[in-house]
């Protein structure tokens, strides 16, 4: 806290809840990069545990007028600028390559398994690079056979066929339990908790009609036990 100029909790705390915000309205799991520390005492401020993405998010929601914020986001838009000059350089082949290892490095951040990071990696290549499509599609389909059969996942609309319930009902009892949370992305609405990841997982699969691969929150049938227990 005081690295980056704050001397009271209740200033820097607005901080942490505003780098929170940024960090769940990309997608980003917020528990695995904020975690509470278990230090909690009466009349003592919390203490958090954050990863390294989570300090970087708190020093670029800090307030500016700190010298020690400014400096901090000064060095952020520093090497961002080399970043970017850098990569204009360079051949697409590099760009693709680098395109597809931020995508994986999010999807490890995200908590995604590594066959959903795959896909996340193949497709930011092919948008930095056309080119690599043709390749990319049999390497999507590849990437999608090797997964799990689909059927052995349900949706919450199979789930209700089993304990009677709508896939709405099926949707809120997940959400209402802890074990899923509701996105703005209207393509995945829904991701797993980290309680949840223990009978759901994101199935990439391809969409009807075209080689375009989607993700779907999909359930291991022992959830119908969880849910009618």
């Amino acid at each position: 806290m005081e690295l980056l100029g704050y001397k009271k909790w209740e200033r820097f705390v607005d901080t942490i809840d505003r780098a929170k915000i940024g960090c769940q309205n990309t997608g980003v799991s917020v528990e695995n990069h904020f975690a509470d520390a278990g230090l909690y005492t009466r009349g003592v401020p919390n203490d958090y545990r954050l990863s390294r993405y989570a300090c970087y998010l708190v020093a670029m929601n800090g307030d500016p007028r700190k010298s020690e914020i400014a400096a901090a986001q000064s060095y952020f838009a520093i090497k961002t600028h080399e970043a970017e000059t850098y990569r204009s350089y360079q051949p697409k082949s590099t760009i693709s390559h680098e395109a597809a290892q931020l995508a994986m490095l999010l999807g490890e951040f995200a908590g995604l398994d590594k066959s959903l990071t795959a896909q996340l990696a193949v497709n930011a290549a092919t948008a930095v690079n056309p080119a690599l499509k043709p390749a990319a599609n049999e390497l999507k389909t590849a990437i999608a056979q090797t997964n799990v059969a689909e059927d052995a996942y349900l949706n919450p609309t199979q789930i209700g066929e089993v304990v009677g319930m709508s896939a709405r009902a099926v949707n809120n009892w997940l959400l209402n339990s802890g074990l899923q949370y509701r996105t703005d992305d209207r393509k995945i609405p829904y991701r797993p908790t980290d309680e949840g990841k223990r009978w759901g997982r994101m199935v990439p699969a391809l969409a009807k009609g075209c080689n375009q691969t989607v993700f779907q929150l999909r359930w291991l049938p022992q959830i119908v036990q969880v849910i009618s227990g």
